[in-house]
């Protein structure tokens, strides 16, 4: 698709993936899991992971489509209890607490804003109005702006918690564009994943930009407008008044 500039008047952001990286957040928070966990019970190598992303498919399932499926309080308990096994009998919950605690301690530690993301959206702030659209819980989301020295650039948060639906669902955006007395067709996503942010703002009615700096979508090329960097939003974005 073509390059020239996007008139708009609203940016609407994700956050996991696209204004920070998340792969070594998460593996920073599953070493420390795993490591409050190994002084309670051993496991063999690799099984703490495995039983992470078991519990975490299973939750995936489950709570399809809400907020709580990204609820790590829910993934640790679960593993808590399976973790310590039948003979020990009951909820964990002082163990669930204590790795739910060291991930995210971790994590937060770990992230470090996108390369330039301070700078466009310091700059875009000036010219366009700003919001973070994310599909997560409330609280975390709340944490991990302001952790990162967010706060400031936007003028709206919306979570799927607070939405009730995810993205792709059209509410989230929806909810957005309200909160910046914004139209759709005045307003851009800029997100890493090609389904929720990319397709979901599109058939919401929003222009869009598939963010591929920390990952690649297959087929993204043909169907989508792509940045692979934060810094080509001052290039691919113009305001309108």
């Amino acid at each position: 698709m073509g390059a020239d500039p996007i008139p708009c008047e609203a940016v609407l952001f994700d956050l996991d993936n696209t204004l920070y990286e998340y792969a070594p957040c998460h593996g920073a928070g599953l070493r420390a899991a795993e490591r409050a966990l190994a002084t309670h019970v051993t496991l063999g190598p690799g099984a703490f992971v495995e039983l992470h992303d078991s519990v975490r498919a299973e939750l995936a399932q489950e709570l399809k489509g809400q907020a709580a499926s990204h609820e790590r309080s829910l993934f640790f308990k679960r593993i808590a209890e399976r973790a310590m096994g039948p003979t020990e009998g009951g909820v964990q919950p002082a163990l669930a607490l204590q790795l739910y605690e060291a991930y995210w301690g971790a994590f937060m530690e770990c992230m470090q804003p996108a390369p330039h993301a301070h700078e466009q959206l310091s700059s875009l702030a000036g010219t366009h109005r700003l919001a973070l659209v994310s599909n997560h819980t409330n609280l975390m989301q709340l944490r991990k702006v302001e952790a990162l020295g967010f706060a400031s650039y936007f003028e709206a948060i919306i979570t799927s918690e607070e939405a009730g639906v995810e993205k792709p669902h059209a509410r989230i955006f929806e909810l957005a564009l309200r909160a910046l007395d914004v139209a759709g067709e005045r307003a851009v996503m800029v997100g890493d994943d090609l389904e929720a942010d990319y397709r979901g703002a599109r058939a919401a009615g929003l222009q869009a930009l598939l963010y591929t700096g920390y990952t690649t979508e297959a087929g993204a090329d043909a169907e989508a407008t792509c940045i692979a960097s934060l810094e080509e939003l001052a290039s691919r974005l113009t305001a309108v008044e």
